[in-house]
């Protein structure tokens, strides 16, 4: 996933067939507070403004955020659980744990896949089955708060 704009930049110039942007609804009412705007009105326009640099489809990550807190909830029940169960839609929270306790956070964290995750493999599997292009062939990139 592009992290800056040069490398979203390189993504839309790429050989890929098909250009997608997923935006989060945390970026939306993120950019809707620093703009004034309502967030429809920043959706819309920056749906508008992605679509005229390329992008062909502009998408939401809500049923994405869905499936995950399925996925959490079930992560949760299993009844081998012991002690708490540590989740980060973010895939930061498991680089973090990694890196800084793993012998305490990572027995505990879950194992479900973040929104950016899932949507990711949304895409790439649904869309390119529906178009019949590989799905190299799609060129996707998230909207989201977490850098990671």
């Amino acid at each position: 996933m592009p992290q800056d704009v040069e490398e979203f930049r390189r993504g839309l110039e790429s050989d890929s067939k098909i250009k997608v942007v997923t935006l989060s609804p945390q970026a939306i009412v993120s950019l809707a507070a620093k703009t004034g705007l309502s967030p429809e009105q920043v959706a819309v326009g920056t749906s508008n403004f992605l679509k005229s640099i390329g992008v062909d489809y502009v998408i939401d990550s809500s049923i994405a955020r869905e499936i995950t807190k399925a996925q959490i909830y079930e992560d949760f029940k299993k009844p081998n659980r012991k002690g708490p169960l540590v989740t980060g839609v973010c895939p930061g929270v498991a680089s973090f744990a990694e890196k800084n306790e793993p012998k305490t956070l990572m027995p505990q964290l879950s194992v479900t896949r973040s929104p950016m995750l899932i949507t990711g493999a949304l895409v790439k599997d649904n869309l390119s089955k529906e178009l019949g292009i590989k799905p190299s062939e799609i060129y996707h990139a998230c909207v989201m708060p977490c850098f990671d």
